[in-house]
């Protein structure tokens, strides 16, 4: 079994070039294996290259190291002359999103350890697990999170009272 295979699956876009560990840290070494890219405004398929570059995006930990792959991306001309992008880069939308730096699957697992732990134990269990992470990062991706639409309540109930008579007032309100 090849580590494309224990990686990716067989229909995935990648070949896995290289693995190397060295000390606690894994580095993949990846490049894809599509012939062509779409172009993320006009969606007009390009096969003509443009140029290349590495990407470096961590990933969740393989025997207790962490991971990180690297990622060989290229650049493609986009050939609709009536685009107003000349150049794009080809896109991974399964496992990397645009522009981040961490793979989709880790960056899931560490919403669930913010939504769960919080900002800094969930950077304290997050070490423990070799995920290097911060407190604010993890705090960010729950700002992140789209806000769930709350509908609009029928019936409104409004209480107020007195904790000290003349001085202190509280209100409650109540939706059904």
């Amino acid at each position: 079994m090849t580590y494309s295979n224990l990686l990716f699956d067989d229909e995935d876009a990648f070949d896995v070039v290289n693995v190397v560990k060295e000390g606690y840290v894994f580095t993949i070494t990846a490049h894809s294996k599509q012939q062509f890219a779409k172009c993320p405004d006009c969606s007009s398929v390009s096969n003509r290259l443009h140029c290349y570059y590495w990407r470096q995006v961590m990933d969740l930990p393989i025997l207790n190291s962490h991971t990180t792959i690297r990622l060989k991306v290229r650049k493609f001309c986009c050939k609709n002359i009536h685009c107003s992008r000349k150049v794009f880069t080809e896109r991974f939308n399964d496992h990397f999103g645009f522009n981040k730096r961490v793979t989709l699957r880790a960056e899931s697992k560490l919403l669930e350890v913010a939504r769960l732990q919080g900002g800094n134990s969930g950077e304290k269990l997050c070490r423990i697990m070799n995920i290097p992470v911060s407190d604010t990062t993890l705090v960010r991706l729950l700002h992140n999170q789209p806000e769930k639409e709350i509908p609009t309540p029928r019936v409104l109930g409004i209480d107020d009272w007195a904790y000290t008579k003349r001085l202190n007032y509280g209100t409650i309100f109540g939706r059904s």
